[in-house]
């Protein structure tokens, strides 16, 4: 808190590397992990309390994030897992590929292939096969340049194998984005928002310009809006100088603003 309180930073960013870890490892609904929950809301008390004691309260402002959610995989015997290669010659019919790292593939068809790589993955169960033009607009992918002509999403909890199952993450993301479990939390205090607001969910994109907009800097180029997150503030919220942002991986299901982080 010195950084704020006898140096006068204005923005400090804090990575919190759990619960994602244990998450992939054990499962979002292990005990390992609800433990680590729980010594993260513990520091985030002790957060509250520090500001509290370097007088902080009416100057700094604190906004927790995470980057994405998390679900339990699932595994045999309790699912018949997917093995692309069942489907079709990967060998034969692809040129380049990314799979086996969870629930979303890319495939590079050979020349002349493309629709007959589409049809033989579109045979698979548990999985949906897009053609890179038909990607929903809600991925926010189909205009990149990097992306191949075939993308493969598995339904929520399943992983694509290519040809033998090598992968032993317990839990996972990179599901469709419009599942329960893949969604993020938002959690803000200080004297820029409002207190007991429950906001709408919105996307994590919208979080650059509300940054900017705190700061009081200009922002670069993005593909967010303010008007999403700017109800978040009392009017003329950019007064409070200083700002902390911190960053927590695999929490879901929580999207909305609220100042009491914990009971602390």
């Amino acid at each position: 808190m010195s950084w704020f309180s006898e140096e006068d930073f204005h923005l400090v960013t804090l990575y919190f590397g759990e619960p994602d870890n244990v998450g992939h490892a054990k499962g979002p609904d292990h005990e390992d992990r609800k433990k680590i929950i729980r010594q993260i809301d513990d520091i985030i008390g002790y957060l509250r309390k520090a500001i509290d004691s370097h007088h902080l309260a009416d100057s700094l402002n604190v906004i927790i994030t995470s980057d994405h959610g998390m679900t339990t995989v699932k595994k045999r015997p309790q699912v018949d897992e997917i093995i692309l290669n069942k489907y079709l010659n990967l060998l034969q019919l692809a040129s380049f590929e990314i799979l086996d790292y969870g629930g979303f593939g890319i495939v590079t068809p050979r020349a002349g292939r493309e629709q007959e790589v589409f049809d033989a993955l579109s045979n698979a169960p548990n999985l949906t096969v897009y053609k890179k033009h038909e990607i929903p607009a809600s991925f926010h992918l189909g205009k990149s340049e990097r992306l191949p002509p075939i993308v493969v999403m598995a339904d929520l909890g399943f992983n694509l194998n290519s040809r033998f199952i090598v992968y032993v993450n317990k839990g996972d993301h990179g599901f469709h984005n419009g599942e329960m479990d893949m969604k993020t939390i938002f959690r803000a205090f200080g004297p820029s928002f409002k207190k007991n607001f429950l906001s709408e969910p919105f996307d994590s994109i919208h979080i650059y310009p509300l940054m900017c907009k705190l700061l009081q800097v200009e922002p670069e180029p993005h593909s967010g809006s303010l008007a999403v997150t700017e109800e978040l503030l009392w009017s003329g919220g950019e007064s409070a100088g200083r700002h902390l942002y911190t960053r927590l991986t695999g929490l879901q299901r929580l999207e909305a603003s609220d100042p009491n982080l914990n009971k602390h």
